[in-house]
């Protein structure tokens, strides 16, 4: 049987077009997100108390690159553009509105985006922090679990699930001032300016 031969094997560089293609796809991965993250927000503007709705984190940034994580390439410089792992929302509402509806519309959204345009976005890749409309207070993100309580360890901790379907993370702060230090894309703003510590 012959030896497997990985495309690193010459001296530990990639082929340029090895590179190309990865980054190629790597950018492509980044618009299939923006485009779940705009028909998500399509879908929860239907909800009267959302006030704002801001895209952050990697899919509303420039890909920057990236050294690869093998040591391999530790020499070799940055090659690849960075992965976006999921979309992060910021979601500015009346916490009070059913949780339940915005998985509703958050699944919908997606069936639409892959019915219309061939575009396939797991619900749980889409990260969704709900913050207070009125204050700009974090209160948690859009859980993934059908029910509520789901029975799962996560669902233990203190608050968690006190609004049905907001999730709480322990040990988690949200940081507001992310909005001024990282670009971010405003997908809905409905005139009521929410409040951002520095």
């Amino acid at each position: 049987m012959d030896k497997v031969r990985f495309i690193w094997d010459d001296g530990g560089e990639l082929p340029g077009l090895a590179i190309e293609q990865e980054n190629a796809r790597r950018r492509t991965l980044q618009e299939h997100f923006r485009a779940a993250a705009e028909e998500i927000a399509r879908a929860f503007a239907g909800i009267d108390s959302v006030v704002r709705i801001v895209l952050f984190g990697s899919v509303a940034s420039e890909l920057s690159k990236e050294v690869p994580a093998d040591h391999r390439f530790a020499g070799s410089g940055p090659v690849f553009l960075h992965q976006c792992r999921d979309v992060d929302l910021a979601v500015w509402m009346d916490p009070n509105h059913p949780m339940k509806d915005l998985q509703r519309r958050r699944v919908e959204a997606l069936r639409r985006l892959l019915e219309l345009h061939a575009i396939g976005i797991p619900h749980h890749r889409v990260d969704v922090y709900i913050l207070d409309g009125r204050d700009g207070s974090y209160r948690g993100r859009l859980c993934d679990f059908r029910k509520c309580p789901a029975g799962k360890f996560v669902c233990e901790i203190k608050d968690c699930g006190s609004i049905p379907f907001l999730r709480v993370h322990e040990g988690f702060v949200f940081d507001s001032g992310v909005f001024a230090r990282r670009p971010h894309v405003v997908l809905l703003d409905r005139g009521i300016a929410p409040h951002f510590s520095a």
